[in-house]
């Protein structure tokens, strides 16, 4: 019997885990992948895989596009038992990209903002700003694209970083040198 577990998204370069663990019966099994709305026999990746499905990452057979859609199909089949197949669709979500308009390392000695740029986002996002010295993190306050640093108020040395995770749950990540 076919069974096998994929979510029905996962973010842009985020693993595509197929598990089949569930399928019993087979002594080999038959997975397919094909983007919605093309002849899967001239376009798409299929490939017989001996023994029991575990789980496996198709990412290390499938190069897939963001924001497409795509049929995966997971069929089974031994020498006593016709063919059994479950075919699900996958969304690959597109991620947000984090940009900063400074370039890293940042020398500043007066009030500075330091500027990340979001593209790629759902309109929803949450942003984290956090510090990093001396191989210790601490999370900073803000929660805007925006982070303001004032050397008078203390010690800014360090490596900024800023995560960004949108309503899709896709994030992304970038980090800028600081010093004065």
């Amino acid at each position: 019997m076919a069974v096998f577990s994929l979510p029905d998204s996962v973010c842009a370069e985020a693993p595509v885990i197929l598990d089949g663990t569930g399928s019993f019966g087979g002594s080999s099994y038959y997975v397919e992948i094909c983007p919605i709305g093309v002849d899967c026999n001239t376009y798409g990746w299929s490939s017989w895989i001996p023994g029991q499905p575990g789980a496996i990452n198709l990412r290390d057979y499938y190069d897939f596009t963001v924001t497409e859609q795509y049929n995966i199909k997971l069929a089974m089949s031994n020498s006593c038992a016709p063919w059994d197949e479950k075919t699900q669709v996958l969304t690959i979500i597109q991620a947000p990209v984090v940009t900063f308009d400074q370039i890293s390392p940042l020398s500043i000695c007066s009030p500075t903002t330091i500027n990340a740029q979001i593209t790629g986002a759902s309109s929803s996002t949450t942003i984290q700003w956090s510090v990093i010295r001396g191989g210790s993190e601490t999370p900073l306050p803000d929660t805007t694209a925006s982070l303001t640093l004032d050397p008078a108020g203390g010690n800014i040395d360090g490596r900024y970083r800023v995560i960004v995770t949108d309503s899709s749950g896709c994030s992304a990540e970038a980090s800028i040198e600081v010093a004065c």
